[in-house]
């Protein structure tokens, strides 16, 4: 696939897709400092230096080829149980929704979000129903029960699989929990869910094509135990 790496530090999760056999065609850093690490480790990837600038235009008339897949980790300061909690209303968590207009100028099929396991409690859990309805087109009501550590959602835009994730179970020396969301196409949705889920946790005959995403939620309730919002 063709990535979009945006808030992207010194490019180490750039270099794990590129390992994997996919092609990094731009990143975007503000911290000076990262961004010169970044070029020293991938000199032929053009970086920029706001998520503000990277518009499909803008990438076009730089001869980028279009990216049909966008990541990123927005700032997670203002999402952080040890910051001020500010949510996606702050100045930089609220960068997330760059990454959403970027990734819908393009055209991208496929999203990831990374940040803090806080973000499940900000703003009452208002703030994560924002992220899974700017991936998805669909924003779920808070369960009354908060968030679980992994779930589904399913919107007109795109299916969502969310997890919470561990560096010590992955062989990291240090317990840091961090939630990713995956959102991929509708006609994939089997296949989204994979992505983060095991896949003998789904129905393996579940039919993707030529459904409805109602008819798709309707599944994944079944199968996964969650709603189309992902309670």
């Amino acid at each position: 696939m063709r990535i979009g790496s945006l808030f992207s530090g010194g490019g180490g999760g750039d270099l794990g897709f590129v390992n994997s056999g996919h092609e990094i065609v731009f990143g975007c850093e503000i911290d000076p400092k990262a961004r010169s690490v970044f070029r020293y480790h991938h000199p032929d990837i053009p970086i920029y230096n706001d998520v503000a600038e990277v518009t499909r235009e803008r990438l076009l008339a730089d001869g980028i080829q279009l990216p049909n897949f966008i990541m990123g980790g927005s700032p997670c300061q203002d999402l952080s149980v040890a910051g001020k909690r500010a949510g996606l209303g702050g100045e930089r968590s609220g960068l997330f929704y760059e990454q959403c207009r970027i990734a819908d100028e393009v055209a991208a099929d496929w999203v990831c979000w990374e940040n803090v396991a806080g973000a499940f409690s900000s703003n009452k859990g208002e703030d994560f129903a924002a992220v899974l309805g700017g991936l998805t087109g669909n924003t779920p009501t808070v369960p009354k029960r908060g968030w679980r550590t992994a779930g589904v959602c399913v919107g007109p835009k795109r299916v969502a699989v969310w997890r919470v994730l561990d560096a010590q179970n992955f062989g990291v020396p240090q317990r840091r929990r961090r939630v990713f969301v995956v959102a991929g196409p509708r006609a994939l949705a089997r296949r989204v869910v994979e992505v983060l889920l095991e896949p003998e946790s789904s129905d393996r005959d579940s039919p993707t094509r030529g459904k409805s995403w109602e008819d798709i939620a309707a599944s994944t309730d079944e199968r996964l135990g969650t709603t189309s919002g992902g309670g």
